[in-house]
Parts: C-alpha cells; sequence; structure tokens
C-alpha cells in the first residue's frame, strides 16, 4: 500500500518539474512578464556601460544614477534576460546560487540622493551561459519612503 503512494509521489512529482523545463539549456520555457521596461523612471537610471561585449564576457559594468531628493534601495539580485524572436526570456539561475550567495537579494544596499554607484557582474560567477545575442539587466529599486519596488532595465548586446 504504501509502494502505491510513494509511486504516485515520484510521477507527480516527475510531472510537475516537467512544467518549468527551460526553452534551452540557460532560457525559462516562458516570455518574461513585463516585455517593455524602462532604463529610466522615478528620477533614476540603469544604464550598461558597453553597448556591446563579446561573447567570453566577464565583466557587464552597469551604474545606477540616483537624481532624486530621496534614499534609494536596491540589492544584489538581478537578472538577465535575452530577446528570443522578439520576446524577452529570462536566463535561468540554479537553486543553488540563491544559497551560495545569501546577499543574493532586493535590498540592502543604498544611494544618497543625487547619488550615483557603479557595479559590475560577472556572469560566470552566477553559471550564467552568454552566448551571441540581444540581452537586458534588470534591477529592483525602492525609495526609503515608498513601499512598493519598481523594475528598470537596460538592454545590450553579445557579438
Amino acid at each position: 500500500m504504501h509502494f502505491k503512494y510513494l509511486l504516485l509521489l515520484m510521477i507527480t512529482s516527475l510531472t510537475l518539474s516537467g512544467c518549468i523545463q527551460p526553452i534551452s539549456a540557460d532560457l525559462l520555457e516562458n516570455p518574461s512578464p513585463n516585455q517593455n521596461r524602462d532604463s529610466a523612471s522615478h528620477d533614476l537610471k540603469l544604464s550598461v556601460t558597453e553597448a556591446s561585449y563579446d561573447r567570453s564576457v566577464d565583466n557587464i559594468k552597469y551604474t545606477i544614477d540616483n537624481s532624486s531628493e530621496s534614499l534609494l534601495e536596491y540589492g544584489e539580485f538581478f537578472y538577465l534576460e535575452k530577446k528570443v524572436n522578439g520576446e524577452w526570456y529570462m536566463l535561468a539561475f540554479e537553486d543553488k546560487i540563491f544559497s551560495d550567495f545569501y546577499s543574493f537579494t532586493n535590498f540592502g544596499h543604498f544611494i544618497k540622493p543625487e547619488g550615483e554607484r557603479v557595479h559590475s557582474i560577472d556572469p560566470g560567477k552566477y553559471n550564467l551561459t552568454i552566448d551571441s545575442g540581444e540581452y537586458r539587466l534588470s534591477k529592483a529599486f525602492r525609495y526609503e519612503e515608498e513601499d512598493s519596488r519598481f523594475w528598470l532595465a537596460d538592454e545590450f548586446t553579445v557579438e
């Protein structure tokens, strides 16, 4: 009797895990929920420093420019998206990234009013494979006096 329940549990688990398979080894199956994302909003601008990188990219530099009068909060978390057939798809992170990098969250960093920060991302550190194509970097932000977060993205190409 217990064997039947165990077998049913295994079949259900396999079926459910098949529902979230990526469309390729590195992209999630479904397009990103927000296909139109600005690089500037709420007196904030997210800018990828280089418009184009080669496939061996190990340092994607970006700038966050807070031209508001408010303290801005953000975190280390980001995601990269690739444009496929005119739609953006998120690159898939392995689950271990979230346990290995405990600071990989949407909070914990601040930029003073009228401040700017420069950061860089090494895709290899997060086991992300970057091949040729159009990409965008997306990050979440929140002003100190507001409860809601907003997202910005900036595009770049890899040749």
